[in-house]
């Protein structure tokens, strides 16, 4: 074998080793790209969460502050079975707001 054979051998593994090194890092790049990106979006999300506790919070007052006015027009009316229906489900809205 010459030292010219020799020489073209090394060299060519050395291309090939730098070629691998670069995809690798190009990859891992990539990688470490994506990975942040999805950080960011679960930070995001988590924020929209936080404030759906209140959210529901104001949407079961004014859901209470309906059953209310429908509690009164049903007592206005003097309908017995409406009155206990109504009475019961803002009873329910009640305790629902005082246990959640």
């Amino acid at each position: 074998m010459t030292a010219r054979n020799l020489l073209n051998r090394t060299l060519g593994k050395l291309m090939r080793s730098h070629v691998q090194l670069a995809a690798f890092t190009a990859l891992s790049a990539v990688c470490l790209l994506a990975t942040v990106a999805l950080t960011l979006q679960v930070f995001f999300q988590l924020d929209a969460y936080g404030s759906a506790d209140r959210d529901n919070v104001e949407w079961s007052m004014a859901q209470l502050e309906v059953d209310q006015v429908k509690l009164i027009l049903a007592v206005e009316d003097a309908d017995p079975p409406e009155i206990r229906r109504r009475f019961d489900v803002f009873y329910s809205r009640v305790g629902t707001l005082r246990n959640g």
